[in-house]
């Protein structure tokens, strides 16, 4: 089931500012989640994300996202799967794609995204001795290219990466901009961050009867938010793509949901391709797409803003 109900035992308090960017005037609601005790989706005007009006305590959190019965949603097929990882490797900066390259992929669950984009960087020319670290709430046996460590170890370590996977992973944050700031500070200059996330709070609110994933999305993070993205998290660098997310279900196991999804996702694909260039403006008005995809080549972090030294110095 994707939506939960969680009672006001397991909820904590009604968030004042925004949790992703500290933004303190009223936000917006947007949609509803639950009721009885309500919580609803609101929408910050400063950054353009959806936050939930109140997240669910640690203890409902840990239990939600106990390994024993935790399901990822990272990907849906082997297919797809692949389909994403040659899609990262084609995006890669010019310069990462012959070299030995350090990837991280954070939330990566069983490393199966990282993984397979080892594959396919040795088999579209690269090194072959590229590796990656998984960083997870729990970790697996780890082998020459394929290292996992949990997370408390990694933000302990001082290792830099060329590439910083977070697929399907932020949204569950209720720490999102610190971690989103430690990210950046171990991505090395000229890497790529790369993050997917959910935009299904346009959907719910188009048709009633689709429900997004609460509570185990905490956030909601579309076009709007990734083109203020850079400026609210205090980075410099180029975006290489913003776009809605590549199809999750293949035709094979699931065609008319993936009929769907790849009619829904079309008209913002023609919007950053045409409509947008021509008009000259920022931010997508096609959000009915259930997901969105971010490149950024990192320059440099910023300094950070004082609510984000103030989380990390607690």
């Amino acid at each position: 089931m994707d939506s939960l109900h969680v009672d006001e035992s397991e909820l904590g308090p009604l968030l004042g500012a925004c949790p992703v960017c500290g933004f303190s005037a009223e936000r917006k609601p947007y949609v509803q989640l639950q009721s009885r005790p309500e919580v609803t989706l609101l929408r910050c005007d400063s950054c353009g994300g959806k936050s939930a009006s109140r997240f669910p305590n640690e203890s409902f959190l840990a239990s939600l996202y106990d390994p024993q019965h935790y399901h990822s949603d990272l990907i849906e097929s082997p297919r797809a799967l692949a389909r994403l990882a040659s899609h990262i490797v084609k995006h890669l900066p010019v310069h990462l794609r012959k070299k030995e390259l350090r990837i991280v992929d954070f939330g990566g669950s069983d490393g199966s995204l990282s993984k397979m984009v080892l594959e396919k960087l040795a088999a579209q020319g690269g090194s072959g001795k590229s590796t990656a670290t998984v960083v997870d709430l729990y970790t697996k046996e780890s082998s020459a290219q394929l290292r996992f460590i949990d997370v408390e170890r990694f933000w302990q370590s001082t290792d830099r990466y060329d590439v910083v996977l977070a697929s399907a992973v932020i949204e569950h944050l209720s720490n999102l901009p610190q971690v989103l700031s430690q990210l950046f500070e171990v991505c090395s200059p000229g890497g790529l961050f790369f993050a997917r996330s959910p935009c299904d709070a346009p959907l719910q609110r188009f048709f009633p009867n689709y429900r997004v994933k609460w509570p185990r999305h905490l956030h909601d993070l579309g076009p709007e938010f990734w083109s203020k993205f850079p400026k609210t998290f205090g980075i410099s660098g180029k975006v290489l793509r913003s776009a809605p997310s590549i199809v999750e279900s293949d035709f094979s196991m699931q065609p008319v949901r993936t009929l769907l999804a790849t009619a829904l996702k079309f008209p913002a694909h023609v919007e950053n391709a045409f409509i947008k260039p021509l008009l000259r403006y920022q931010i997508n008005q096609w959000d009915l797409v259930g997901g969105w995809e971010y490149f950024f080549q990192v320059e440099r972090t910023l300094a950070r803003r004082e609510h984000h030294k103030d989380e990390q110095s607690s």
